[in-house]
């Protein structure tokens, strides 16, 4: 619920900067070039969500055992990914195995304030041994330069 609460925050603020004439192609504010959205999330008793390793959301739905081998060559292409790329565009994943395919597309880069960190929002897809999902998720940047997923509390 309060995941929902932010995408919304961020859908309003992202609609706001369209009417404004801005749109989804943000540059990567971690190129030192570009200015970042800035975000403030409304809570009430702290901070409502933690950061958790960006592997973590797929394992829950397909075996840990057999994606294993997999889940550490698919960490490294999104770290790269949310840290090199530009908004608005897409990309692919595929392991070396070739059982595990995704694809990213990043939506939009913001800043938030109260915990002064960065954090981009993606879509992928995944799709491992025939079985896909698909979802929208929240990856903030910590000061040790790693990127993990925003999730509730």
């Amino acid at each position: 619920m309060k995941l929902t609460r932010l995408l919304i925050i961020l859908t309003f603020f992202t609609l706001s900067s369209c009417m404004k004439g801005g749109g989804y192609n943000v540059p990567n504010p971690f190129s030192g070039v570009a200015k970042s959205k800035q975000v403030e999330v409304q809570t009430q008793g702290g901070f409502p969500y933690k950061l958790e390793p960006l592997g973590v959301a797929i394992t829950r739905v397909f075996s840990t055992q057999i994606l294993e081998k997999n889940l550490f060559e698919y960490d490294l292409k999104l770290q790269r990914v949310l840290e090199e790329k530009y908004d608005g565009k897409s990309f692919r994943f595929l392991s070396k195995d070739k059982t595990l395919k995704a694809e990213f597309e990043l939506k939009d880069s913001f800043k938030i304030v109260e915990k002064n960190i960065y954090c981009r929002e993606y879509f992928q897809t995944v799709e491992y041994v025939g079985e896909i999902i698909s979802n929208t998720a929240v990856a903030c940047r910590g000061k040790d330069k790693v990127w993990r997923n925003l999730v509730n509390k």
